[in-house]
């Protein structure tokens, strides 16, 4: 993010029984993909555990990263930033304001 131009304010795991889950599914059972219908149960059952639990705690792994960054204007133009530098295998943006998330 720093070789981006990008001031990271925040970085942080997320998607804790997420990341059990994946572990336990394709580590230890050896399975390529879940199957649709427990994808559903997860979303239904446990996406809302975890979002409960995280709001509540920060945790110490999880399936994905999420980070916060902002531009750092004293480093570079905000017209010159750009992420194609930065070596991540995804990259998500998204624009938060007062009461969303």
């Amino acid at each position: 993010m720093q070789t981006a131009g990008l001031r990271v304010e925040s970085l942080q795991p997320v998607n804790l029984l997420g990341g059990i889950a994946w572990w336990a599914t394709v580590r230890c059972a050896g399975q390529r993909s879940a199957a649709p219908r427990l994808v559903r149960v997860y979303d239904r059952v446990v996406m809302p555990t975890t979002r409960f639990i995280e709001r509540r705690m920060r945790v110490p792994f999880g399936q994905s990263l999420l980070c916060v960054a902002r531009v750092d204007a004293t480093r570079v133009d905000a017209t010159q930033v750009g992420l194609a530098g930065v070596g991540l295998t995804g990259v998500g943006v998204a624009r938060w304001g007062p009461g969303r998330e």
